[in-house]
């Protein structure tokens, strides 16, 4: 029996499709509500999305952290979990103040007390966490040969090709010579979402932010959770509040006196590798995850690739 079925006459109603799942607010006769996701699922998709995200989120509401979706029900063979549903909206742009940034910053690193920490002492690594300098080289050396598999069939592909080859992967092949950083002891890493940044947090309707999208969430690297967010294109928001969240980061982590040097040092390679997020849509396997979500069509292509040459850009302006 497939998980929705659970709710008879329920009115069932798709809110967002996202980049690898599906997202529906499901009502019910009685009218009680309720978010259901469901999970992306391939042989090349590895990563238990479903089962981190009901994990993380379980153990982190044991811990006393509110502000998250409650985990209610899990389909492991149809891959839905049905959430707690949250009354908000997402902010982007001149919307967002100070105060946001401050209080994301401030629940990123809620997550880093002692007692939680010990909770999730043997949880997984976050998604793409790189805990060295090598580590994020090797990673994005990685995605880079994922896009052997493009086939040059029309201009736009050609133009893609074209760019990886001549303009990322020169500038990439230059980080490789700086001067690197050893395996980053645990007691500096970090518990994070991962996918962390304002396109994740749904704001009600008396200011509270509200903390959305687990998937990915483990022990990660802070000078990379940093970086995504000084460099995420899933969110608009000015350099200023993007550089309030490295501040209060930086001072809330005080304690790792490298943090800012490697923050800088980083900033480049995370550049490359968000160039090459961008330019996701182009491999094959990924290809089929916007099917699903019903996120691929005609103009997707040029439109990713217009992104990432973009991002490029303000990265050769900071170089």
């Amino acid at each position: 029996m497939n998980f929705l079925d659970k709710f008879p006459n329920a009115s069932i109603k798709e809110i967002t499709a996202g980049r690898n799942s599906r997202v529906f607010s499901v009502t019910t006769s009685g009218g009680e509500k309720y978010c259901a996701k469901e999970y992306f699922q391939s042989d090349t998709d590895q990563r238990p999305r479903m089962q981190i995200e009901t994990d993380s989120l379980a153990m982190l509401a044991a811990c006393g952290v509110t502000d998250i979706p409650r985990v209610l029900d899990i389909d492991t063979e149809n891959q839905i979990t049905i959430f707690s549903f949250i009354e908000g909206e997402k902010i982007d742009g001149e919307k967002i103040t100070e105060a946001n940034v401050i209080a994301l910053a401030n629940f990123l690193l809620s997550l880093q007390q002692q007692a939680i920490r010990e909770h999730f002492g043997n949880f997984v690594d976050a998604a793409d966490a790189s805990f060295s300098r090598e580590a994020i080289f090797d990673d994005i050396q990685s995605r880079f040969d994922r896009f052997k598999q493009i086939e040059v069939k029309d201009d736009i592909t050609r133009d893609a090709v074209v760019f990886l080859n001549d303009t990322l992967n020169p500038f990439l092949q230059e980080q490789k010579g700086k001067v690197g950083y050893e395996q980053l002891p645990r007691e500096y890493q970090i518990l994070s979402p991962s996918d962390f940044g304002f396109h994740n947090i749904l704001i009600d309707q008396t200011g509270g932010q509200h903390y959305i999208d687990f998937e990915y969430f483990g022990w990660d690297a802070p000078e990379k959770c940093i970086n995504d967010f000084l460099l995420h294109p899933g969110f608009t928001l000015e350099k200023k509040k993007r550089l309030l969240f490295k501040k209060e980061m930086l001072c809330g982590l005080a304690h790792d006196s490298q943090l800012a040097q490697r923050v800088d040092d980083t900033y480049q390679l995370f550049g490359i590798k968000w160039c090459l997020i961008l330019l996701n849509e182009f491999c094959p396997a990924c290809w089929q995850r916007r099917v699903f979500v019903g996120a691929a069509t005609s103009e997707t292509l040029t439109h990713q690739l217009a992104k990432a040459k973009r991002l490029f850009g303000e990265l050769r302006e900071t170089n």
